[in-house]
């Protein structure tokens, strides 16, 4: 964790973000070292996957899980992606999407698209149930995105 917190600061220096985001940004890194323990998501006996459980009723989630399996093989193992991002550093990021991408959405989904929402939204969503998952059994492939 050190060796981020001094990149993050480095950008500081050199004027790439302000000090309040690069405040935010170590804040969000040191959260997530410090309540989380990492789940193996090709470990069942560490990971049972997104639970319908009611139990997580009204809890704000923690951390997007991006997850891709690719049908095609290498080395005799699919090929897969496993991606695990603390929810206040996607928050965070937002800040960074280009103003010509604003545009771009805008026309894409309609003028009252507000990227800023999106945070908000993430706050919103069910815990424990997939967001996307897609399936294509003739290659074998299948992206699941879905809040924890």
């Amino acid at each position: 964790m050190k060796d981020e917190v001094m990149r993050i600061l480095k950008m500081v220096e050199d004027s790439k973000i302000t000090a309040e985001q690069g405040a935010k940004l170590i804040e969000a890194i040191e959260t997530a070292t410090a309540s989380s323990s990492w789940i193996d998501l090709n470990d069942p006996s560490t990971y049972s996957g997104p639970s319908t459980d009611s139990g997580q009723a009204g809890k704000k989630p923690s951390w997007l899980y991006i997850m891709v399996d690719g049908g095609e093989q290498r080395h005799g193992r699919k090929k897969s992606v496993r991606v695990r991002i603390p929810i206040k550093l996607a928050k965070w990021a937002l800040k960074f999407v280009p103003k010509s991408a604003h545009a771009e959405m805008r026309k894409e989904f309609g003028e009252d698209f507000d990227i800023s929402q999106i945070g908000e939204i993430l706050d919103e969503l069910p815990v424990g149930e997939d967001l996307v998952n897609v399936v294509d059994s003739e290659e074998g492939e299948n992206v699941r995105i879905f809040l924890r």
